[in-house]
């Protein structure tokens, strides 16, 4: 999976709020990996000091959240760059006894293959600190072929409203055959 312009302006964005230079730490549900071809829009246009360490074609992308200050941390299945192996699908306190909180969770292109919607956003709920803030960057239509699920907006104005979470931006964002939704969401509640 790849962290390019889109999520790159985003994290900047986060970074410029004034809660963020009280963050410590980060959980990027699915490994994200910074590529040769998105480097360079990123460092010229969002992360001039950015500096990566490429294997391959490929670096990972806990390079960047080191570079803003943030200890990195990574779920996903498949295990790569040192993440904690799981299954999104399942309750991660009940299966993994996963119980570790974080200023900033990121679902950058992760939930969308999923079939257990409920447990994937019950885990980043519960995995995210109270005044930390969760990050989406999801399909909206297009993307045949791609993944499971197109989120529509309401799904996470109603989520917001439901566990009174503050929404801080909301994007969409079109190319010629698919749209996606850039959503930041700050966890003000305490349940």
């Amino acid at each position: 999976m790849g962290l390019g312009i889109q999520a790159g302006f985003a994290i900047k964005k986060i970074s410029e709020y004034l809660e963020f230079k009280n963050y410590k730490t980060v959980m990027e549900y699915g490994c994200q990996t910074i590529s040769t071809a998105s480097y360079p829009l990123l460092k010229e246009y969002i992360f001039p000091n950015l500096n990566v360490n490429f294997k391959d074609e490929y670096a990972p992308a806990k390079d960047l959240y080191n570079h803003l200050g943030l200890e990195y941390n990574s779920m996903d299945a498949n295990g790569e760059y040192n993440s904690l192996v799981v299954d999104f699908n399942e309750d991660i306190q009940s299966k993994y006894k996963f119980t570790e909180k974080f200023d900033l969770c990121t679902n950058l292109g992760t939930s969308e293959h999923l079939i257990g919607q409920t447990n994937f956003f019950k885990n980043i709920h519960n995995t995210t600190k109270v005044n930390g803030m969760m990050l989406h960057i999801l399909p909206m239509e297009g993307y045949y072929g791609h993944c499971y699920f197109n989120y529509h907006p309401n799904f996470f104005y109603d989520l917001a409203l439901s566990n009174k979470y503050e929404i801080k931006e909301f994007w969409y964002l079109v190319n010629e055959d698919q749209s996606c939704l850039n959503i930041i969401v700050d966890k003000i509640s305490t349940h």
